[in-house]
Order: C-alpha cells, then sequence, then structure tokens
C-alpha cells in the first residue's frame, strides 16, 4: 500500500523511499516459504515498481533538492 492510499498525503522524495523499504521489509519479514514466493513477488513489485518511487530516485539521482510529492 503506498503513500497515497494511506492517507499519508504529500511526502518528500525521501520520505516515500523510505516508507517505501519498510513495506518492502515488512513483506520480506511475512514471507513464510517456497508456497508464498510468488504473492511475495507480487507484492514487492506493487509496492517498489510506483511511479512516485522512480521519480523520487529519478530526482535524488540527478542531485535535485528534496521536494513534496503531489497526490
Amino acid at each position: 500500500m503506498g503513500p497515497a492510499e494511506t492517507g499519508e498525503g504529500s511526502m518528500t522524495d525521501q520520505e516515500v523511499l523510505i516508507s517505501t523499504l519498510r513495506e518492502a521489509r515488512r513483506i520480506i519479514g511475512e514471507y513464510t516459504g517456497p508456497r508464498n514466493a510468488n504473492q511475495t513477488l507480487t507484492q514487492l513489485i506493487a509496492v517498489l515498481d510506483r511511479q512516485d518511487v522512480a521519480h523520487a530516485i529519478e530526482r535524488l539521482e540527478k542531485g535535485h533538492e528534496s521536494r513534496d510529492v503531489v497526490k
């Protein structure tokens, strides 16, 4: 679940990435074995392959100052 779905509102690029990594860690922590591998991978893709995450990474890689992400 991304920031928009949790009602967190506007977030900086760093906050977007920290929230995303926390969610990914939670999903990995819930992984219980090979039977759930496809479900775990699907959840990780949903968390990590979001436009707000990609844009935050691009801005940070380019060295732009952190800015709020518009929801």
